[in-house]
């Protein structure tokens, strides 16, 4: 089955089987869907068919305070990555944990 969760960056014929199946779901007679997204690990994503039936729990209000982004090129490629300066200080230590651990898996293997 097509992953709703996988955004397409192509054309708006990618969206047509995933169209087909939340309008064949609503047809059934579900109010909307709930999947996994692709991007965030942990996040979910909502498709509500008709917002009407819903009933509102609570409201926040937030304030952004700072955006992190990581951009790639679509068109043309062969632009560069663009990171945002503290997300990629971010990656960097990410990496250095990652690194860390595989040598102490070596030096673990070694020691036997």
């Amino acid at each position: 089955m097509y992953d709703f969760s996988i955004p397409s960056n192509s054309n708006k014929k990618d969206y047509l089987p995933t169209q087909y199946i939340a309008e064949y779901i609503k047809l059934l007679g579900f109010e909307g869907i709930r999947f996994n997204s692709s991007l965030y690990n942990i996040g979910n994503n909502l498709t509500i068919f008709n917002y009407q039936s819903c009933e509102p729990i609570s409201s926040k209000i937030y304030e952004v305070g700072d955006i992190c982004f990581d951009a790639r090129p679509l068109a043309p490629k062969t632009e560069k990555s663009i990171t945002h300066e503290k997300l990629q200080a971010y990656k960097m230590k990410q990496f250095n944990l990652a690194l860390d651990k595989l040598k102490g898996m070596n030096q673990s293997k070694n020691n036997k």
